[in-house]
């Protein structure tokens, strides 16, 4: 079995990661069909989660360390990373299979792919600030800003008309878009 990417959703907040045929979903979210285990995306590598949401491996995906696997349990308050994958894990993931030179790209693939910015096209006359990102529509009437929250990382709407209301709390930057369309097609015509 080739290892491989998969994205199921259209943000990278929401992407499932597949592993040589295991679907991880983000940590925030809950397990939904075949999917039990999880990722948190950290700065340096991808930490995988089990069905119990313990960390496991951590996937080390980065220019200046490398892109390889090693195993990992909590300890106390923090976690604690071994030197290499344990056996099992490497059984688990499918690891067990791939040489050396497989391994670290499927370690470089995975990261990449979290990072990958959301491919859907803008309706016309919106702009990005970045692909994926912040969107703007400067018509005074049928305009505003689409944009993702820090913290929370959710999707907001703020709209350009008087009258309308910040919207807020969409998982993806397509949901806030049609909750944008569905708010103005909703408005009285004069």
């Amino acid at each position: 079995m080739n290892p491989t990417t998969q994205e199921a959703r259209s943000t990278p907040a929401n992407r499932v990661l597949q592993i040589n045929g295991r679907s991880f979903a983000p940590l925030s979210q809950r397990g939904e069909g075949n999917i039990n285990e999880y990722y948190r995306q950290e700065s340096n590598g991808i930490l995988l989660f089990n069905e119990a949401r313990e960390p496991f491996v951590f996937v080390v995906a980065n220019a200046r360390q490398g892109y390889f696997f090693v195993s990992c349990c909590r300890h106390g308050k923090g976690i604690r990373y071994m030197q290499s994958t344990t056996s099992c894990d490497e059984k688990r993931l499918g690891l067990d299979t791939l040489g050396y030179a497989e391994e670290c790209a499927l370690a470089e693939s995975l990261q990449k792919h979290l990072n990958q910015p959301e491919t859907s096209a803008l309706p016309e006359g919106w702009t990005e600030a970045h692909p994926g990102g912040l969107a703007t529509n400067v018509d005074p009437e049928n305009g505003g800003i689409i944009d993702q929250a820090i913290v929370t990382r959710e999707w907001f709407v703020v709209f350009h008309q008087d009258g309308l209301k910040t919207l807020d709390g969409f998982a993806t930057r397509d949901a806030a878009f049609e909750a944008f369309h569905c708010a103005l097609g909703k408005l009285p015509t004069t």
